[in-house]
């Protein structure tokens, strides 16, 4: 009974840090916060703790966009993903399109960069107008 209440306290003091959804932590407990042969209350609630230390609270992101259109039909988009709760950046990505005269899609251009703005990847597709398929002329991915 003494290691039950110190095993519920001790899970009473860490569940609000680790948990991202009370109740799905609610579920988890019931389902497998139960004695194993031979296995105490103590040893049960260590092995609960080792397991809800894997768990980490998924932080809620908001992408917005801007679209800017220049010549030619040319237009530039910018995706930023940020968190939610402190507006700190996560990662973005730059589109840039071109056409051709006749309206029908000749390049894009693609950036991706990590929440310090440095860039990760980036690739330009080439269509044509002839019905080939597509181009992919560089792929670079940056470490």
């Amino acid at each position: 009974m003494k290691y039950t209440l110190i095993a519920l306290l001790i899970l009473g003091l860490t569940l609000p840090a680790l948990a991202a959804d009370v109740k799905d932590l609610e579920s988890y407990v019931t389902k497998n916060f139960t004695l194993k042969q031979g296995e105490s209350a103590l040893d049960a609630a260590i092995r609960l703790l080792s397991r809800l230390k894997e768990i980490r609270p998924e932080r809620e992101t908001v992408e917005t966009s801007v679209m800017e259109k220049g010549q030619f039909g040319r237009t530039h988009q910018v995706y930023e993903l940020r968190y939610l709760d402190t507006g700190e950046l996560v990662s973005s990505r730059e589109k840039i399109t071109s056409y051709y005269d006749s309206g029908e899609l000749k390049e894009i251009m693609q950036k991706w960069f990590d929440g310090k703005g440095e860039l990760v990847r980036e690739r330009t597709i080439s269509y044509f107008k002839d019905g080939r398929q597509p181009l992919v002329n560089e792929e670079k991915e940056v470490s």
